[in-house]
């Protein structure tokens, strides 16, 4: 049942100051192909996408998945949001502080400004490409990690997990092009930490399951 305007509807998109994307990855392509007559480059919202994963099939992050499907222009400005952030703790306004990146420093500072509280910190970027990468790769790692400890490992593997993680996240990418420093930063080394000591993460817990003995699609 539809909850909102169905789409496209410019008239709607031309009134609105910001769309926020919070759905799978692997459905954001058709959900942009139907958007897209919406979109004027003229007079466009503030677009901001939360979610986290790299497109089945074509190995496309989300950033050129927006570029493929409504052009250069609209990539641009997109502005992305990632860190060490639990949904239960931001609302139970525990301080907690994440990456907000874009291709130009303007996009990423009034998305910024729109989520900054006393207890939510954003911190800016132009290096989308490091923050995609590192919200995507690092699950990996959690389920590694969540394994680890399933199977009885302790401090020591975990420490190994993360801190090899951390190496390989980054060599990835800077093959990608993005820059070395943004994985040590919150998107990168502190969402990685969270993700891979946390049983509040899904990775971790599906990987610690899995370490149990249990099978992938029980878990699942």
């Amino acid at each position: 049942t539809a909850v909102g305007p169905e789409l496209p509807n410019k008239a709607f998109i031309n009134n609105v100051d910001v769309l926020l994307f919070a759905i799978p990855t692997q459905f954001l392509r058709s959900t942009l192909q139907t958007l897209k007559p919406s979109l004027d480059i003229e007079n466009l919202p503030l677009l901001i996408f939360v979610n986290k994963g790299i497109e089945v099939g074509t190995n496309a992050l989300t950033l050129e998945i927006i570029a493929d499907t409504c052009g250069p222009d609209i990539a641009k400005a997109a502005t992305f949001i990632s860190g060490p952030s639990f949904a239960k703790e931001i609302v139970q306004r525990q301080p907690t502080s994440v990456s907000v990146a874009s291709l130009t420093e303007l996009e990423a500072t009034k998305a910024a400004a729109l989520f900054h509280q006393p207890h939510f910190r954003c911190y800016t970027g132009v290096d989308p490409i490091g923050i995609e990468l590192s919200g995507a790769l690092k699950n990996v790692y959690a389920i590694a990690s969540g394994m680890a400890d399933g199977l009885g490992y302790e401090n020591n593997t975990r420490a190994m997990i993360i801190t090899r993680g951390l190496s390989e996240m980054t060599c990835i990418g800077t093959a990608y092009g993005a820059s070395p420093l943004t994985f040590l930063g919150l998107a990168g080394v502190g969402d990685l930490f969270l993700t891979c000591s946390s049983s509040n993460s899904r990775n971790y817990t599906v990987g610690y399951r899995l370490g149990q003995g249990e099978k992938l699609d029980v878990i699942m």
